[in-house]
């Protein structure tokens, strides 16, 4: 895929476990490799290939704690 590069292996190892993990929402400071709607898309479809449900990767100022 072209989202997945050598460079960009540490960043794909976190999202490999986090959707192993089951985890449906990864925040992340990381915009060039993460939190960009074209490669959550490319990590959805790469999810959706291996059987695995789609990620959120919101940077963190998104998630909220509405109490």
């Amino acid at each position: 895929c072209s989202a997945l590069t050598e460079k960009m292996r540490p960043d794909v190892h976190h999202i490999a476990a986090a959707t192993v993990a089951s985890v449906d929402v990864s925040a992340s400071w990381n915009s060039r490799h993460m939190v960009n709607w074209w490669r959550i898309r490319q990590y959805s479809e790469v999810n959706r290939r291996q059987g695995y449900g789609p990620m959120d990767i919101p940077p963190p100022r998104q998630i909220q704690n509405e109490d």
